[in-house]
């Protein structure tokens, strides 16, 4: 996340929205959205959130068989 700023202007925006993993939703999410636009921002939140949202979903669905 700290070579954000400077890959932001050398390559396109989206794909660097995979460097910050989970932690796009919230944590780097102020980063993502000073360096990138508002449409990488929105990407970079729905990034974040699959991983975190559907976390709890298989462990208590395999704890209920």
């Amino acid at each position: 996340m700290i070579l954000y700023p400077i890959a932001a202007e050398k390559i396109s925006k989206e794909p660097l929205v995979s460097i910050g993993e989970a932690m796009t939703m919230d944590t780097t999410l102020p980063i993502i959205r000073k360096f990138g636009d508002s449409e990488t921002a929105v990407v970079a939140f729905i990034h974040g959130f699959c991983p975190d949202g559907h976390n709890p979903v298989p462990p208590s669905l395999i704890l209920q068989l």
